[in-house]
């Protein structure tokens, strides 16, 4: 996806929008380039002075037990090393944001998350975005992190066409019997769901 044109950078906005009053820090599960990261912190340098950036990747592509049932486009991404990129050349492009106020880590994110959670690195979030492509490794982030999700904060997919993170996100938003937005289908943020407010 072309993260650098317009439209895809006001559609990621418009999600920060809608959850500028909610308070918790602001995760990315799939960072490659980081060119969502960037449209984040710079939104985050804008709006507000205390809110910070987690963003995780394995920066080699997908692991090999997550290439189960997968489409011809995962495993053409994978046998291309699409995916291969630099934590460090992230951290590059994001070198105009506060260093305390952002952490990139590398690693399976099923397993980085919960290694976050226990350390307490990750507590209170308004907004999970999940762009891993494949099912496994999205179902398991969402699992992980609905917990830490404030109350009107949102979860959100970028794939909706190659990836299975639709499958995952419809899987669980009918396990917590919430309803689901779409965006559209232009790239970009594409299904949603808030943390119902009690």
């Amino acid at each position: 996806m072309a993260r650098g044109n317009d439209k895809y950078k006001q559609r990621v906005q418009k999600l920060l929008e809608l959850v500028s009053e909610v308070p918790g820090d602001i995760i990315e599960v799939g960072i490659f380039k980081g060119e969502t990261s960037q449209i984040i912190c710079e939104f985050l340098m804008k709006n507000s002075e205390t809110q910070r950036y987690f963003g995780l990747d394995t920066f080699k592509g997908y692991e090999d037990e997550d290439m189960v049932n997968v489409n011809a486009a995962a495993v053409r991404n994978q046998n291309t090393k699409r995916w291969h990129w630099s934590k460090q050349a992230v951290e590059k492009r994001l070198n105009f944001f506060d260093e305390i106020r952002y952490s990139i880590v590398e690693g399976d994110c099923k397993k980085t998350i919960p290694k976050l959670i226990e350390t307490k690195e990750l507590q209170e979030l308004s907004l999970i975005y999940v762009d891993c492509n494949l099912y496994s490794p999205s179902i398991k982030a969402m699992r992980d992190l609905w917990p830490l999700l404030s109350p009107g904060g949102i979860m959100a997919i970028d794939e909706h066409l190659t990836g299975g993170e639709t499958q995952a996100i419809q899987e669980f938003a009918k396990e917590q019997n919430i309803g689901l937005s779409f965006f559209g289908p232009a790239p970009g943020p594409s299904f949603y769901c808030y943390k119902p407010r009690n």
